[in-house]
């Protein structure tokens, strides 16, 4: 096994650490420095607490609307902070995946290694040890309403910590997270006795100390996580998704003009313009378009002569002219999704704060209504991006409009007893209705909680967990289309089991046949077949990014697909 990547979480992460460290063996680092400006604050923090016997929320009060009982008694100030961590452990629903879990204890980490939470320098390390030692927590999916953060998840985070919970093992399975467990794999034990930071008072042991049970779960880390990987995977299938829009251009014989660099140049979205000139850049030789109303022989049959379907050499349904308006516009709204995932990965998001060194301020960082605006502005991009996909999935099965394409792209029959590829679109409308479905903001969708305490909360994580969903979704809809497209330009050219080197088609198309036959996806069988696999390794050239990568020296362009 190679050695693991090591994240220093003194240091600002961007959304690439945070995909490594949830995908792949990493170590978590904390510097010595940043070790000694925790216990720095944490001793002022304390010292103020013990030289003005003032409250401080979550130091030395009770939560939320307990926030007004009596000051909790110094002999008691680790056991609340055990006893929140404990009662809010309260989720429901099947387990949260463990690249998600990852992330978010690597996002919490990052949080606390800022340095205004007020914690002991411990706490931090051994929630770091936590995530080396290769067990992840089990996590419910429910329980989060995104303020005070993400409470309940979190709280189940958190627990075994104090041996409490259950735990992800190497092999998959669930384990107790059992005192043996946890040391057997090295994760630090924590403990705390009040006379620890107030001399002379004896009380009982706990795991944590003033604060430190608050500032575990009082966070966005779910949110940002669900969010941060939302991204990632987001910005794959959208490259994806272009690459499915200019091969399904070339199957159509589509009309270029709204690609010409003097068209786009005098609408000044920077997305649309960039999506023009990636679909632009993957037709750059092809001779199965039209530009300027030019083009081969062939391909001005396909979109002239009668019978060939409509008759329009002019230019396309929107489904395929106005594509990179839609896509330019997906492209903008992740844009700026990902400048609000960075700003919060290295964000305070607990309450209360310390600052000027021992002022502690209580505020509403905790709250995730950038992420849950976010969040629901993504799950909008997906729907648009998978519903002009599945239109233009329509179109190629559709014979009066797929410029002399066999119906639902059958090949070799023309008596009706194969169906082909028809409930391929089936599946796509399936997922496009999801998808739109769920395009409903949840960030308006306030229930109070609290006591009228907290009146007024994001449902953040209710939004970002369904965005990380729905970007699965999006990808099998480009997985459909992507097939699909390259099945159309092997009809299209009449080349399946042929050489494609001489039919005209781009670069770009030659590459993408090329990587699903070297991955076994046979896309132009000539019986009806389950559809399923063939998707299903569709998406895996999407996930892994193969396409995107140039072929290698024993790549094939020519084989049978």
């Amino acid at each position: 096994m190679s050695e693991p990547h090591h994240v220093d979480v003194s240091r600002d992460l961007t959304i690439d650490d945070v995909v490594r460290a949830s995908r792949f063996r990493c170590r978590l680092q904390l510097t010595a420095e940043t070790r000694h400006k925790l216990d720095e604050v944490r001793t002022a923090v304390i010292d103020r607490e013990n030289d003005r016997d003032e409250r401080i929320y979550g130091f030395n009060t009770g939560f939320g609307d307990n926030r007004t009982r009596p000051t909790v008694p110094k002999d008691q100030r680790g056991v609340i902070q055990d006893n929140l961590i404990l009662s809010h452990a309260s989720g429901w629903g099947e387990p949260i995946s463990v690249e998600v879990v990852r992330a978010a204890m690597v996002i919490r980490a990052r949080t606390l290694a800022i340095g205004h939470s007020g914690i002991r320098s411990a706490l931090l390390s051994a929630l770091c040890s936590l995530y080396n030692s290769s067990l992840v927590p089990v996590v419910p999916s429910f329980g989060s309403v995104g303020a005070s953060g993400d409470l309940a998840p979190l709280s189940h985070m958190a627990l075994p910590l104090m041996a409490r919970g259950e735990v992800w093992v190497d092999d998959g399975q669930i384990l107790p997270a059992s005192r043996a467990l946890i040391q057997a794999r090295g994760v630090e034990l924590l403990s705390y006795r009040p006379s620890d930071e107030f001399p002379g008072v004896e009380g009982p042991e706990s795991v944590f100390g003033p604060k430190e049970g608050l500032a575990l779960n009082n966070g966005t880390a779910f949110m940002a996580a669900w969010l941060a990987l939302s991204v990632e995977s987001f910005e794959n299938v959208l490259w994806h998704a272009n690459l499915a829009l200019a091969l399904n251009t070339e199957a159509m014989c589509g009309v270029m003009d709204v690609y010409e660099p003097q068209v786009q140049a005098i609408r000044g979205h920077w997305g649309v313009q960039q999506c023009a000139a990636a679909v632009a850049g993957h037709l750059h030789d092809s001779k199965l378009v039209l530009r300027r109303h030019e083009a081969e022989p062939g391909s001005l049959a396909a979109r002239t002569l009668p019978g060939s379907g409509i008759v329009d050499s002019v230019q396309d349904d929107y489904s395929l002219r106005a594509a990179s308006v839609v896509h330019g516009t997906a492209a903008q709204c992740l844009a700026g999704v990902r400048s609000t995932v960075e700003a919060e990965l290295n964000s305070v998001t607990d309450n209360p704060v310390v600052v000027d060194r021992d002022v502690v301020l209580s505020a509403a960082h905790f709250h995730g209504m950038p992420l849950a605006f976010a969040a629901d502005q993504l799950r909008t991009a997906a729907a648009i991006l998978g519903g002009i996909s599945e239109r233009r999935v329509t179109k190629l099965m559709n014979d009066r409009r797929n410029y002399g394409l066999p119906r639902h792209l059958v090949i070799g029959d023309e008596t009706g007893v194969q169906s082909g590829w028809m409930i391929a679109q089936y599946l796509c409308a399936s997922m496009v209705n999801e998808l739109k479905t769920r395009s409903m903001p949840y960030c308006v969708g306030n229930v109070t909680t609290g006591n009228e305490a907290e009146d007024f909360v994001s449902m953040g994580a209710n939004a970002c967990r369904s965005t990380y969903d729905c970007v699965g979704i999006l990808q099998g809809v480009v997985a459909v289309e992507l097939a699909a497209a390259v099945r159309a330009l092997l009809i299209r050219t009449g080349t399946v089991g042929s050489d494609l080197s001489t039919q005209g088609l781009s670069t770009a198309a030659q590459r993408a046949i090329a990587a699903f036959h070297d991955a076994g996806i046979e896309v132009g069988h000539t019986d009806d077949r389950p559809l399923e696999p063939l998707i299903r390794q569709s998406a895996s050239l999407i996930e892994t990014g193969t396409l995107r990568t140039k072929p290698s020296a024993g790549s094939q362009s020519g084989a049978s697909l």
